[in-house]
């Protein structure tokens, strides 16, 4: 970032990857709520206690923000990640089914802007490769600071994907 903008949109923010705005954002919601949202969207990984937490210093696994975006897709609610849905034997009886066990992280109110300012991310950002997927996504883009890592977290209403 070479440029002062001065304040601008959260929305243009995301979009451009502006991380002096995403480090004021939780600095002024406090780290240690960001970090408390982040363990109800199932992130485990040690996260830092610090401002650096903005600019995805904690290394966070690609499943668990992939997991953590599927609640957005998902209006607020968490499906825990699982591989095997059910099991049948040799007489086709199930032996093993997964049961499904939702749990609300947040309410569905907020999911709109969310996704509305994610979404910009692809329309007008720096995910704009996506575009050339034929259907409405949001996601957000991510490169450490020597561009030898670069990352899509994506979504649409039926699937995420990291």
């Amino acid at each position: 970032e070479h440029d002062f903008l001065g304040p601008i949109p959260m929305r243009k923010a995301l979009a451009e990857s502006i991380n002096l705005a995403t480090i004021r954002m939780v600095r002024r919601i406090g780290v240690g709520n960001v970090i408390s949202f982040g363990r109800r969207l199932g992130i485990t990984t040690p996260l830092n206690h610090d401002l650096s937490l903005a600019l995805g210093s904690s290394g966070v696994r690609p499943i668990e923000l992939t997991a953590a975006y599927s609640i957005i897709a998902n209006r607020g609610i968490r499906e825990p990640v699982y591989s095997i849905s059910r099991v049948v034997n040799f007489r086709k009886t199930t032996v093993f089914e997964h049961i499904p066990s939702p749990t609300k992280v947040y309410d569905p109110a907020y999911d709109y802007m969310l996704t509305s300012m994610l979404q910009s991310v692809i329309s007008e950002g720096t995910g704009r490769d996506a575009l050339v997927l034929p259907r409405l996504l949001a996601g957000k883009t991510g490169t450490t600071n020597d561009f030898k890592d670069a990352w899509f977290i994506g979504f649409s209403p039926d699937i995420a994907v990291g």
